[in-house]
């Protein structure tokens, strides 16, 4: 009978191969304490380029990154300094009705949005380039010793005492 074959090992290992769900995760804390290189001409960048340096230098993804890691960053931010100067142009080019030259920009910044795109998954931007790196993040919960609580929260026992329970 064709395409049978051997039957399946016993908890679906294949001699030396090791699932991908059997590997652990790697779990990062989100302390946003980092040491990262500064951005070379941080501030001719675009605001918005020095939003997103200061964004992956807070990430938790960060604490990981070694000199090479950072160089890529470093090495992509003139990239994303030019889409965010080509969508303010396209921005420019509508309000003033010229669609040729919002077709244009707006042509130009997808090509570097796509190249962003596959930096950032290298190092882990989204979440399931995070899954597919085994890499948890850890978010720090508040803890109920710090006595705050927000102000839309209410205290059981203070609500029984004021309706008499």
């Amino acid at each position: 009978m064709a395409g049978n074959g051997f039957a399946p090992k016993e908890g679906g290992k294949h001699g030396n191969f090791v699932s991908d769900l059997e590997k652990p995760l790697e779990t990062l804390t989100a302390d946003g304490e980092v040491k990262a290189p500064t951005l070379p001409r941080y501030r001719q960048r675009h605001a918005q380029t020095r939003h997103w340096w200061d964004r992956w230098t807070r990430s938790p993804m960060a604490a990981t990154f070694c000199e090479t890691d950072w160089s890529r960053l470093v090495a992509l931010a003139p990239v994303v300094d030019a889409f965010h100067r080509l969508t303010d142009a396209a921005d420019v080019a509508a309000d003033e009705c010229n669609f040729e030259g919002m077709a244009s920009y707006t042509k130009e910044a997808a090509k570097l949005l796509a190249e962003i795109r596959l930096n950032e998954s290298l190092l882990g931007a989204t979440h399931l380039d995070r899954l597919r790196g085994r890499i948890k993040i850890d978010r720090e919960k508040p803890s109920a010793d710090d006595g705050e609580l927000p102000e839309d929260v209410a205290i059981l026992n203070d609500y029984r005492k004021a309706v008499g329970g």
